[in-house]
Parts: structure tokens; sequence; C-alpha cells
């Protein structure tokens, strides 16, 4: 009985490692509409927002299981991947499988719910299909994985039934095509000749090109949110998002520093870790809520 027990607490908690809930922070991306435009603090849209916060995170989540068991083999040879339940062993493919079937459905009912079900059902369509294809596509796959941040930001919209503003849309889509530059640039350093077994990609990007990527996605992201800081304030007269411009581009810089420094290659670690990011991120959010409020 106790054996038994211990298996299924055990089987329980690889579920919940494979799972990855410590990834979940980057869907609070899905709030932001709602806060951009006070809606947030209406409890329909409020109800509204957090079935959609909900449905990334099961979405998210799930795609994870199905990314494991395809990388598996690759995983093995990762010095910190061959721990994930899959790689490890620890949880066989098909039950990870079955499980990463039920969280998409999942996923899928609550985004329907919320009033943003197709863009949970696109966002999962690019996620699979980067996971089988397009990975492995030069330049593709760097897309792939950035849409899905402003993809958050039009379900929120949707959810509370309000436009996404279009600058903040290419803010976000640019600003996490830096991130996700930074850290193929930052993995390529690290993994060197072994790059290409951990990621194939990886021995075909070239570091001026990354760079090059960085910069343009860098420049791109800042000058977008600056034009909607500069119209909001003129529209209304708030100078708070035009203020929060500023912790926005430290944020920039600040995670540029860890890619130059070859620590990009895990983003949520570097964000876990730089208390200065971690402040920067909240004046940036008081700000941004104070705009709302004011």
């Amino acid at each position: 009985m106790g054996a038994t027990m211990a298996g299924r607490y055990g089987t329980i908690s690889h579920v919940i490692r494979t799972a990855r809930p410590r990834q979940w922070v980057k869907n609070v991306l899905v709030m932001v509409p709602g806060l951009f435009g006070g809606a947030v603090f209406e409890p329909r849209a409020a109800l509204a927002l957090g079935l959609a916060f909900a449905a990334f995170c099961l979405a998210a989540s799930g795609v994870y299981f199905v990314n494991d068991v395809r990388d598996a083999e690759q995983d093995r040879q990762h010095d910190n991947k061959r721990f994930r339940p899959v790689a490890a062993g620890t949880l066989s493919p098909a039950s990870a499988l079955v499980a990463g079937g039920c969280l998409l459905t999942g996923a899928l009912g609550l985004g329907f719910a919320a009033g943003a079900g197709p863009v949970i059902a696109l966002y999962i369509a690019i996620s699979l299909a980067y996971c089988m294809v397009l990975r492995d596509v030069l330049g593709v796959d760097l897309v792939a994985v950035a849409s899905g941040f402003p993809l958050r930001v039009i379900a929120g919209a949707q959810a509370v039934g309000t436009p996404a503003p279009f600058w903040l849309l290419v803010a976000v889509f640019t600003g996490a095509l830096f991130v996700v530059a930074g850290k193929r640039y930052s993995e390529a350093v690290v993994f060197g000749e072994l790059r290409a077994r951990i990621r194939p990609t990886l021995a075909r990007y070239r570091a001026p090109q990354l760079r090059g990527i960085l910069l343009a996605t860098a420049v791109a992201s800042v000058a977008s949110y600056a034009l909607g800081a500069a119209a909001s304030y003129d529209r209304d007269g708030k100078v708070f998002l035009a203020l929060s411009l500023i912790p926005y581009t430290l944020v920039l810089v600040r995670y540029a520093i860890a890619v130059k420094q070859a620590r990009g290659s895990n983003p949520g670690h570097v964000l876990r870790g730089d208390r200065v990011l971690q402040l920067l991120g909240v004046v940036w959010f008081c700000l941004f809520a104070i705009r709302t409020l004011a």
C-alpha cells in the first residue's frame, strides 16, 4: 500500500515538473489589455481574464508534454534537460502524451469560455507545429516562438471585448523576438561544438546574424512603445505611460547585458535571479497601472 501511494505521488510530481508551472509567469501578458483599459477592475472582465490566463497555462504546459516526448533523445545529451522526467525515464511517453492531451483539451474549453477560444487554438497549433517542424526552419523558429506573446495580449483583449493597441502588439512581438534571439545566441556560445546535437538550427545561425536581429528588434520594440506612449499622452495628457518607457527600455538593456555574458539561454532563470530586472518590472507595472487609475 505504501509503495503504491509513493508511486502515485511520484507520478504526480513528475507530471507537475513536466508542466513547468514556473513558466506560467509569461501568461501575465493576458492581463495587460484589461489593465490598459481598466476592465481588469470589473468583475466579469476579471473573470474572463482569469479564464484566459488559466487557458494559456494549460495550453503551454500541454505543449511541454508533447515537446518532451519528441525531444527525449536530445534532452538526454543536455546537462540540465536530461533530468526532465520523460528524458530520465521516470515518466513514460504514453503517460506524458495523455497528460498533454488532457491539458490541451482543457485549455480549449477554458479559452472558449473566456471568449478567446480561436486565439488559444491558434497558439496551440503554432506551438505544436514548432515542436514538430518549424523549429528546424531557420528564422521561422524564432518567429514561431515569439508569436505566442502577442497572442497572449490578443487573447486578453478578446476576453475583455476591447481591441489591443497595435503599437502594444508590435512592442510585445519585437520584444519577444529580442529575447528569443538572445536565447539562441547564448545557447550557441554555451554549447559550442555541441550546439548542433542540442538544437540542429543552432549550428546554422551565425553570431553576426543573431546580433543584428538583437539590435533590430530592440530598436523596433522601444520605438513602437515610444510611439504608443506619445500618442497616449497627446490624447489624454497622462504622463505615466510615457514614463513607463524608461523601465521598459532598461529591461531590454539589462537583458542584453545578460545575453552578452551568455546568460540568456534560460530567460526564466535570468529573470528569477536578477533583482534589478525584477525591480524594473515592478516599476513598469506600477506606472502602467497608475496610468489606468489616474
